[in-house]
């Protein structure tokens, strides 16, 4: 939610301008309006739509989004849940593990910078071998339900394949939550990312960087092997959701 990915942004509000008696709930989302002249406008337009309709209900997916969804949509009904792919577990069948994936950003999200990327991916090489590279975007589109299903599948199983997983995208981190999957974490340039892992960092086996720091990289790599993967029971935190959904008002 945001000026970022503005189509997205769009059809939301669309949904929200055309359907003005109609309860509508938004699943988990991040708020990342910039701090950009663009931003301000685009946030300014988002609060117009938003704050006009009556029974509008907004899921934020971490604490500084909730914040900032109380403060500038004052008119919806605002909560916080996990992000809702965290309700899924796709731990079975489990698959032999061995190598690791890398699954980096390549986009306007990106944080880190060529030459990190690189000694990240040249300490995993030396640990492991050559990685696999794959990434959870994979670039198509106009996909039909069983292709976007079989997609979503392969990432499932070059994951559940993998010793280790090295990511900076949220649904990175979230698909080695839910497929038991050891993830050394990097940050990317806003607050999902940190903010999410808050759900799941009982979990010893997912792992986020707070910085980049070659020594606490090359400690990790040393260590690796006393991090055994742990599914964490998130069933719970979407209570105030199912209860939306299964509200007649």
């Amino acid at each position: 939610m945001g000026d970022l990915y503005d189509q997205i942004e769009f059809i939301r509000q669309l949904v929200i301008r055309f359907f003005p008696n109609n309860k509508v709930i938004s699943f988990p989302q991040t708020f990342d309006f910039s701090d950009t002249i663009t931003g301000k406008k685009a946030l300014s337009k988002a609060q117009k739509v938003y704050n006009s309709h009556k029974n509008f209900t907004l899921v934020a997916r971490e604490q500084t989004s909730f914040r900032w969804m109380q403060q500038y949509f004052p008119n919806a009904n605002v909560v916080v849940t996990p992000d809702i792919v965290l309700s899924l577990d796709q731990s079975e069948p489990q698959k032999q593990r061995k190598g690791v994936v890398i699954c980096m950003r390549k986009d306007a999200e990106k944080s880190l910078s060529n030459d990190q990327n690189d000694f990240i991916i040249e300490t995993a090489r030396a640990h492991f071998g050559e990685p696999i590279f794959y990434d959870t975007h994979i670039g198509k589109s106009k996909m039909s339900l069983a292709e976007r299903e079989d997609e979503l599948h392969k990432i499932w199983d070059v994951f559940k394949s993998a010793e280790l997983v090295i990511t900076d995208r949220l649904h990175g981190m979230i698909f080695c939550q839910i497929t038991n999957t050891p993830a050394l974490v990097f940050q990317n340039n806003n607050h999902k990312v940190r903010e999410t892992f808050d759900w799941i960092k009982e979990t010893k086996s997912v792992n986020l960087q707070k910085s980049y720091e070659p020594k606490a990289i090359t400690n990790f790599f040393q260590n690796i092997e006393s991090m055994p993967p742990k599914i964490l029971n998130l069933t719970e935190k979407y209570d105030s959701l199912i209860n939306l959904l299964n509200s007649s008002n």
